[in-house]
């Protein structure tokens, strides 16, 4: 981040904390600072409701920003504003009419299919977005004092708490406390993390599963993944319960992130974290 873009965001943060008594010009200059950094983003998002990023802004800003101010809720981070923005887009894609409380027409099932198919896409991409955020912003700072706007972003956003989630990630690749009954499982299970399933954007690394049972002398390496949750069944409701049931699962229950369609941003973000963890403490492979 260069000078003037940490300027920026100390001032847009200053703005956002002081909502209840901004004078008019302080107004107009928050807007302003909303505008310049929303003002490349969601394009493709956009392309699909029609109209302009302006007209889509202007109404982000009224129904969120002045919404919110009401709330008094907090922003720790200026990737916290783009989130919301790129949610509420999203939501406007699924429902059309919700500026303005018009009532929706009708629409056919042909249609209704397709939308929801949208709506898959539209998550699955804000997911990445989160874990392409969470690797830049997150994984340099693992080993050290880790950033209060970060901590608190997350916390805000997904009621997990960072230090929490880091100490239990720790605990579950080491096989300690809670997951002491899996100290002999540690040594293939941070293998088959670090060393191949949370390199899936780096496939030139990623050591195939077999060449690692090969490598390390590990059995039945297969049904490990299964146990491990890296690898389920195809069928999306037979997937969920596998899933579940795996020790990839039963963290996430143990940081009290239900397993569940509702919840798929809460588990990708912890998930992400345990795989951020794995990989900088990854011994050779």
């Amino acid at each position: 981040m260069t000078q003037v873009h940490r300027i920026e965001e100390e001032r847009l943060l200053d703005l956002w904390r002081r909502r209840a008594t901004l004078s008019e010009p302080e107004w107009y200059e928050l807007y302003a600072l909303v505008n310049s950094t929303l003002s490349n983003r969601g394009l493709d998002l956009i392309a699909r409701l029609g109209g302009t990023h302006e007209e889509y802004i202007q109404d982000f800003f009224e129904d969120k920003v002045l919404m919110l101010s009401q709330h008094n809720q907090e922003l720790y981070h200026r990737g916290a504003l783009i989130f919301y923005y790129e949610r509420y887009l999203i939501s406007r894609l699924r429902d059309p009419y919700l500026k303005h409380g018009l009532a929706p027409m009708e629409d056919n099932e042909e249609q209704s299919a397709v939308d929801r198919g949208d709506s898959h896409e539209d998550e699955a991409a804000m997911r990445q977005q989160l874990s392409d955020w969470l690797a830049i912003e997150l994984g340099p700072s693992l080993g050290t004092e880790t950033g209060s706007d970060i901590r608190e972003l997350i916390t805000d956003f997904f009621g997990v708490d960072l230090e929490h989630v880091l100490t239990a990630a720790r605990d579950f690749l080491h096989g300690r406390g809670a997951w002491s009954h899996l100290a002999a499982d540690s040594g293939w299970i941070q293998l088959y993390l670090g060393c191949h399933f949370c390199l899936d954007g780096e496939m030139s690394r990623s050591i195939s599963l077999n060449t690692l049972a090969r490598r390390h002398g590990i059995p039945s390496y297969h049904s490990r993944a299964v146990k491990l949750g890296i690898t389920v069944p195809k069928q999306q409701d037979a997937a969920l319960v596998a899933f579940r049931k795996s020790y990839r699962g039963q963290w996430l229950l143990s940081l009290g992130i239900e397993v569940d369609p509702e919840h798929q941003l809460e588990m990708a973000l912890a998930l992400k974290i345990l795989c951020l963890v794995a990989l900088k403490e990854q011994e050779p492979c």
